[in-house]
C-alpha cells in the first residue's frame, strides 16, 4: 500500500494541509470498499421470480449473466 506509506510520511513531517491524516484514511478504505462491489453494466435487467410471468422474454434472451 505505497499510499498509506507516502501519506504517513507527510503525515510524520506535518506536510498535510487542510485535511487530516484520518481523514484520508477513511476516504481510502472507502474506495477499496468500493472495487469490492462493482456492478456489472453488461448484465441482464433483473426480474425477480415472481414478476417473470408478467414480463414474458423475447426470442434470445436470457436471464444469465455473460460469460466472464
Amino acid at each position: 500500500k505505497f499510499w498509506e506509506t507516502f501519506i504517513s510520511i507527510c503525515h510524520e513531517n506535518h506536510s498535510l494541509h487542510g485535511i487530516t491524516f484520518e481523514q484520508i484514511k477513511i476516504q481510502l478504505e472507502a474506495l477499496e470498499l468500493k472495487k469490492t462491489y462493482v456492478l456489472n453494466p453488461l448484465a441482464p435487467e433483473f426480474i425477480p421470480r415472481a414478476l417473470r410471468s408478467q414480463h414474458p422474454q423475447g426470442p434470445g434472451k436470457h436471464q444469465h449473466s455473460p460469460p466472464k
